[in-house]
């Protein structure tokens, strides 16, 4: 049985290792302190302009971890389902929406299923936002369309 303390040295004498062999760079994140490690192959691989639209679950694994969405994303996210109604701001199963890495909105649907209804209940979208240059509605649209066929409905948009 090892004691964090012993995780931690280990951890940090790898790490030391592979940067010395080359196998992993460190990385600052803008506005954070904590050391970050990526390989080159990682780095290389980052889209630099991405105008692909994403609507992302709140348990995708790059919103579940909410700490690094935060440090990485500057997008503070909570799912609303457990919070009494009263006190939700996005609605009930909000969706974050994700251009390339950016975050631009945050969408509350449901799904009718009986009706075969995708029904957009609210959308809000990020404070400084130029919807018009990033051509947000029409690709949104797009994707709702997408989306609702997906959930073996139409779009009520």
């Amino acid at each position: 049985y090892l004691q964090k303390k012993d995780i931690k040295i280990k951890v940090a004498t790898e790490i030391a290792n592979m940067i010395e062999e080359g196998k992993v760079i460190e990385v600052e994140v803008e506005h954070n302190r904590d050391s970050y490690f990526t390989n080159n192959n990682s780095l290389n691989n980052i889209a630099k302009s991405d105008s692909e639209i994403y609507i992302l679950s709140p348990f995708d694994n790059m919103i579940i971890q909410r700490k690094k969405l935060s440090t990485f994303f500057n997008f503070d996210y909570q799912i609303e389902c457990y919070v009494p109604a009263l006190k939700r701001k996005y609605g009930y199963f909000c969706l974050p929406i994700f251009i390339g890495n950016q975050a631009v909105a945050r969408i509350d649907c449901k799904a009718y299923r009986k009706e075969k209804k995708l029904v957009v209940n609210s959308i809000h979208y990020e404070k400084g936002l130029d919807k018009e240059s990033l051509q947000l509605h029409g690709k949104l649209k797009s994707k709702l369309e997408v989306f609702a066929d997906f959930n073996g409905c139409t779009l009520d948009f």
